[in-house]
């Protein structure tokens, strides 16, 4: 976990589930300050999840794939 540390990054689920399990595992377990993003939320919920990742306030957004599009972080990791 070190070699990001400091890092931003997006987890992709394959369901909003997935989204909140992964988000919560990660906040608890691995003490990453993450939040989860969804077609499921409120608008106002996902623009306060956008604006937190921005900011640096969190680290890493588990998402659905939707989320990724046009994002514009020269700092986010990519596992390729």
């Amino acid at each position: 976990m070190d070699r990001f540390k400091n890092l931003s990054g997006i987890v992709y689920c394959l369901s909003k589930n997935e989204c909140v399990e992964v988000s919560n595992f990660l906040n608890s377990k691995c003490k990453i300050k993450t939040v989860y993003y969804h077609a499921g939320l409120a608008a106002k919920q996902r623009v306060a999840v956008q604006k937190k990742w921005h900011t640096e306030e969190v680290h890493v957004v588990c998402a659905t794939i939707a989320f990724g599009m046009g994002y514009d972080r020269p700092d986010v990791v990519s596992p390729h």
